[in-house]
């Protein structure tokens, strides 16, 4: 692993992530939106690598549900979102066998987070809203005895989550600081599509592992 790209032969590419929200109306037809976005360049194959579920509702059963219809009209991998430990156990019992990742933990529900990626054996997105937040939290949440992490520094600021992306690669690899030695995830937060393929350039640039992103549109990821 190395600090800048052009160091080594760029073998991980960042994985992009389509978020989609368990109110979605017409589930079905977002999905296979998102399973057409592929595009192909100089004899490449191009397209999206995760769907982001999102729980909106708030409600267990639904995501579950969501998580269902999600899980037989696509073989993307998924990222199960929420912040309530309730409905990702759920949805951890109809999609453990396919390995999702949990967003995310934090420290007001590490521990029951925690907890179920240990038991179903998933990987699980930390998010903290500074790097003092964040390591503490890897170390708590190792201590458990899960280390299959992901890092996302929360910022409003774009500028802000940026810098974080830069210094936890910074730390990690330059100061060795372990709690830090994690893959990052960065969500974008434009408010318009141009914005949005403009974030989602610099997030690719500056060390997120996984961007997560709305669009559905064939010319913002390719």
């Amino acid at each position: 692993t190395v600090l800048f790209r052009h160091e080594q032969t760029f073998y991980h590419p960042t994985g992009l992530a389509i978020l989609v929200e368990d109110t979605e109306v017409n589930l079905e037809n977002k999905i296979n939106e998102i399973n057409n976005l592929i595009f192909e360049r100089v004899a490449q194959i191009l397209k999206v690598n995760l769907i982001a579920l999102k729980n909106s509702s708030n409600d267990p059963l639904k995501f579950a549900s969501s998580v269902k219809t999600t899980i037989e009209k696509s073989k993307l991998p998924l990222v199960l979102m929420s912040d309530n430990p309730a409905s990702i156990e759920e949805a951890l019992k109809v999609c453990a066998v396919q390995k999702p990742l949990i967003y995310s933990a934090n420290s007001g529900n590490y521990e029951k987070i925690a907890g179920l990626a240990k038991q179903y054996n998933v990987p699980l997105v930390v998010s903290g809203k500074d790097l003092d937040e964040l390591s503490d939290l890897t170390q708590k949440i190792g201590s458990l005895g899960v280390s299959d992490l992901i890092l996302e520094p929360i910022k409003d600021n774009f500028i802000s989550k940026v810098s974080d992306l830069v210094q936890i690669r910074r730390l990690a690899l330059k100061k060795t600081f372990r709690p830090l030695g994690y893959p990052t995830l960065a969500k974008v937060t434009a408010g318009n599509s141009y914005d949005e393929l403009s974030q989602t350039g610099a997030l690719i640039c500056k060390y997120a592992g996984i961007v997560i992103l709305s669009g559905v549109e064939l010319w913002e990821h390719f």
